[in-house]
This record gives structure tokens, sequence and C-alpha cells, in this order.
């Protein structure tokens, strides 16, 4: 739920609060719930949705972010908010 509203916020062109609720995304506890949901694909929607903002700004930074979300796919890890921080100073 949190996805869809920050992805609505982002789209509806309200970045700030799209930002807001992408960081309470990853900063939710992941917990079992019914429906099953993965946290994992989640969060890497979202991290495909912060690359998104960065496309015509930024391009480079929003390629370290989909190489993040590739990375977690691949390895099965989830992306937390200090890993999208440390792209940062990287």
């Amino acid at each position: 739920m949190l996805l869809l509203r920050a992805q609505a916020e982002i789209h509806l062109g309200n970045t700030p609060s799209g930002l807001e609720f992408l960081h309470l995304l990853f900063n939710s506890p992941t917990r079992r719930l019914i429906p099953a949901y993965d946290p994992i694909r989640i969060k890497i929607r979202a991290v495909m949705e912060l690359a998104s903002l960065f496309e015509k700004t930024d391009p480079s930074k929003g390629v370290k972010l989909l190489r993040l979300a590739s990375l977690s796919l691949q390895s099965g890890r989830e992306i937390t908010w200090p890993d999208i921080l440390a792209l940062d100073q990287n």
C-alpha cells in the first residue's frame, strides 16, 4: 500500500509526499501478512520508482538505483534505506 500511495503522489506531481511514503516503505518492518507479499520485490519496485525520478535530472543516479535493484533481485537481499543513501557516497 505504501508503494502504491508513493507512486500516486509522485505521478500527481507531489514528489516530496511520494518520497515520504517511499521512506516509510523502506523503514517498515518485514512481517508475515495475509495475503502474502514479497518485501524484496516491493522494495525493488520502490527503487525503480525512485530511479524514474532521476531519469532527466541525474541519469547516473538513476542508473545506480537500477543497478541496486538488479543486485537485490539477483541476490535475494532486501534493499534498505541505508543502501540507497550509500549510493550518494560512491
